[in-house]
């Protein structure tokens, strides 16, 4: 059945009914497979519109919502989402149990179409200060890893997505080698649990003439260790997605990049979590599994080559079990 949802001229229709604004011109953007992007055109400038996967929760919703409003007056932050609001004053609209957002655009490109010598550090400074910046927002959660433990909980809780026969017998392993990395990096990342970004890799970063200008996609924050968050930057921003026989990262940049990190984070023992890499390479391919997972569940997307997630796959299923498990 053809999704409503992607029909320009019902979009369009969306946005005049609640946002008062009359597209010019509406066109879909490929971007990450959580949520549908458009652009548009309008006489009061661009916008970008964001329609999410049917059923997505309200309280998902307002955690991004919260999350925003806190950093909106954040000083030394590239741009954030920007919400328009709509003509009740709201941030976001549910429609047939889509959420649909209208956004300020940001202008450049993502940090996959940029050179690693820069975009790595730059990117992993902006994130040692978007930490800053959480550090005060209340939370609840005790694990280092919490975000991640929530997003397996999630993904148990629903049947397993069509994968080729090959891996869909290697399902429950997986997810069992998850669960144990999961645990292990609990006691190991130091430093206080805060709220985190969630999903912090290149297509999330926006550059311009070589300068990082917006932080994209607060979509699913989560609660954990911000080293921990930082180290799984460090994999997806050095690594090279393309490889899917196994995963490849580059160490050098990911080294640059801690220290870029570090020099934001006065208390990090970055000496330590150095050390912890090899550990923490398990988690980076749990999360990324996980998020693939989650995302086909909700038929958002479809395993095929160029991504990295076979690498990831491979990777979990070969680890060493870590200490005690």
């Amino acid at each position: 059945m053809p999704d409503a949802f992607a029909d320009a001229r019902r979009l369009a229709a969306l946005v005049h009914a609640h946002w008062g604004i009359r597209p010019a011109r509406l066109w879909a953007i490929d971007a990450g497979h959580t949520n549908k992007t458009f652009g548009l055109d309008a006489d009061d400038g661009p916008a970008i519109l964001r329609v999410s996967w049917p059923g997505k929760p309200a309280a998902q919703v307002e955690r991004e919502a919260r999350l925003l409003r806190h950093l909106r007056d954040a000083s030394g932050l590239p741009q954030r989402p920007s919400p328009r609001p709509t003509r009740q004053g709201q941030s976001a609209m549910c429609v047939d149990g889509r959420w649909l957002h209208l956004f300020e655009t940001i202008a450049g490109q993502a940090a996959s179409d940029q050179h690693p010598d820069r975009t790595v550090p730059e990117a992993l400074r902006a994130l040692g200060a978007l930490h800053q910046a959480l550090h005060s927002l209340p939370t609840t959660a005790t694990r280092g890893c919490a975000w991640l433990h929530a997003r397996l909980e999630r993904v148990r809780a629903n049947p397993a997505p069509a994968l080729p026969p090959g891996l869909s017998a290697q399902y429950d392993d997986v997810l069992t080698a998850i669960e144990r990395h999961l645990h292990h990096a609990d006691t190991c990342v130091q430093g206080t649990v805060q709220w985190l970004h969630g999903d912090y890799h290149a297509g999330n970063l926006l550059f311009l003439d070589g300068a990082l200008q917006g932080i994209l996609d607060f979509d699913d924050p989560g609660e954990g260790a911000p080293a921990l968050e930082a180290s799984l930057a460090l994999f997806a921003l050095t690594r090279d997605a393309r490889r899917d026989a196994r995963l490849v990262y580059d160490t050098a940049h990911w080294d640059v990049g801690l220290r870029a990190y570090a020099a934001q984070c006065p208390g990090l023992d970055a000496a330590r979590l150095l050390s912890l890499r090899p550990t923490l390479l398990p988690v980076f391919c749990a999360d990324q599994v996980l998020i693939h997972l989650e995302a086909a569940q909700r038929g958002l997307w479809a395993l095929r080559p160029g991504i990295g997630f076979l690498g990831c796959w491979r990777s979990l299923l070969h680890a060493p079990s870590p200490p005690g498990r």
